[in-house]
């Protein structure tokens, strides 16, 4: 039985429980069993096509749908990233939805974008040896190409955050040429490794790294989350300009100041603090 085809305005028909197409469509059952997690991934929703994920876990969420959900597409028809750029999603590649509710977002909603950027990144070391670093605010780098970016959207219910939709992105089995304007800029697994790889492990071990993390922010707060992010961080002591809502800065990043703000170096020798939360657009030097 395809699953969770009872669930109501998704888009297009779900992938059923081991069905293989090419031995490259995703199976939910090896997902279920591997998974280790207490709340992320249940329950788990795998699409063929949808416009987001986002947008998919969204209508989900507004129909009731409850903390951990995750939904998973094949392909996106209309993928993006933050800052509203297009972010192309063909088949072959991880793209999921996470919805967190609760104190997931009570406390930690603002530190959620860098958060699953650093999930991906310990995933990809640990499970492929694959040398991923984090790049502030929200995107995952190897060699300086982009793998993987992770959007951050969420809804109040009057003065009260109601949910967040934890969106991720990887690169996984396909050439980057078929990414078109952003190739020059980006990488995959695949031509990384010279070989596709098991999605399925790879979602598994995002979603424990990404419930790990949170519940780390909750009971440490942000402390022992920059721990592990120094260690696989590569922003600091590069060029970036920083549009906000009432100005522009540039300078070079000199680090964070806690999980929602980073330190710029500017040329008049000062640092300024900038809120993530205020940025509009982030773009480094040459990418």
């Amino acid at each position: 039985m395809a699953p969770c085809n009872s669930r109501p305005n998704l888009e297009h028909a779900p992938v059923a429980a081991g069905r293989r197409e090419l031995q490259t469509s995703l199976n939910r059952e090896t997902i279920l069993e591997a998974l280790r997690t207490k709340h992320l991934g249940r329950p788990l929703i795998i699409l063929e096509t949808c416009s987001s994920t986002n947008d998919a876990a969204a209508r989900l969420a507004s129909d009731g749908e409850v903390h951990g959900l995750t939904v998973i597409a094949e392909e996106q028809t209309a993928g993006r990233g933050r800052f509203g750029r297009a972010w192309s999603s063909p088949r072959g590649g991880i793209w999921m939805s996470i919805l967190l509710r609760g104190s997931y977002i009570a406390n930690a909603w603002d530190s959620l974008a860098l958060i699953g950027a650093l999930a991906i990144s310990r995933s990809l070391i640990s499970e492929l040896n694959v040398v991923a670093r984090v790049r502030w605010p929200n995107d995952v780098l190897v060699d300086d190409r982009k793998l993987s970016g992770v959007l951050v959207e969420a809804k109040s219910k009057g003065n009260e955050p109601d949910y967040a939709l934890l969106g991720m992105g990887v690169n996984a089995n396909f050439p980057r040429n078929i990414i078109r304007d952003a190739a020059p800029f980006s990488t995959t697994l695949q031509d990384l490794l010279g070989h596709p790889i098991g999605r399925e492990a790879i979602i598994c071990a995002i979603l424990s790294e990404t419930e790990n993390l949170v519940d780390l922010m909750l009971s440490r707060g942000p402390s022992g989350i920059l721990e592990l992010l120094e260690k696989v961080e590569c922003s600091r002591g590069k060029s970036v300009k920083v549009k906000l809502q009432d100005r522009e800065i540039s300078g070079v990043f000199d680090g964070y100041d806690g999980l929602a703000r980073i330190r710029l170096a500017t040329g008049s020798g000062l640092l300024e603090t900038v809120e993530t939360s205020s940025v509009v657009l982030a773009e480094y030097t040459g990418a």
